[in-house]
């Protein structure tokens, strides 16, 4: 922020967007942005793991393939947040902050609008519901899109197929959403 203008930056159309552990990277950015009094104009976000005690039923369904189990998704959150150590099974105080913050609907008043893509058997899958379901109880403009027949991997791997098409096309109207319309509800913070 200290560079926005000499970069060009317009910090009030920030749109933030990710897949898997980028989008929990987007998500971590908004609610950090929202430390310095911005709030980005939205997101749009693929399967991100919001729970560090991926607590749901959903939460055992793993593929071999992705190596997205339990285990990779402890280390994912101890990574992500700077645990010295990620193989102890002791959060650190920012994953609990922030964890904190992803379950609690009272800290997600005012929060940037969210696009959010969920796959059906994903690990993510009910977290990522719980969280939307939080967000509308926050007042927050959400827009939820659960994929049938798809796992964690669909879309980001392999050629292109009509789903696949669909899904793409689906972001790109998402992000055009975002830039295009100020969604966001600065009264719902109130």
């Amino acid at each position: 922020l200290d560079h926005a203008e000499e970069l060009n930056i317009d910090p009030d159309c920030i749109v933030l967007s990710g897949y898997s552990i980028g989008a929990m990277m987007a998500l971590g950015l908004a609610f950090r942005l929202r430390r310095y009094g911005i709030t980005p104009r939205g997101l749009s976000i693929v399967a991100p793991p919001c729970d560090d005690l991926a607590s749901g039923p959903s939460a055992s369904i793993s593929f071999a393939s992705e190596n997205l189990g339990f285990e990779e998704r402890v280390i994912t959150w101890h990574s992500f947040f700077g645990s010295t150590n990620v193989a102890n099974p002791a959060l650190s105080p920012a994953v609990v902050d922030v964890a904190r913050v992803l379950r609690a609907v009272e800290d997600l008043k005012g929060f940037p609008p969210v696009f959010m893509h969920i796959m059906e058997s994903d690990p993510n899958r009910d977290e990522d519901l719980e969280f939307c379901s939080k967000l509308l109880a926050a007042n927050v403009m959400t827009g939820i899109h659960l994929w049938p027949g798809t796992n964690h991997a669909t879309f980001y791997s392999g050629p292109m197929y009509e789903l696949k098409g669909k899904f793409y096309a689906e972001i790109m109207g998402d992000l055009k959403t975002l830039i295009e319309s100020d969604c966001r509800r600065p009264w719902s913070a109130e």
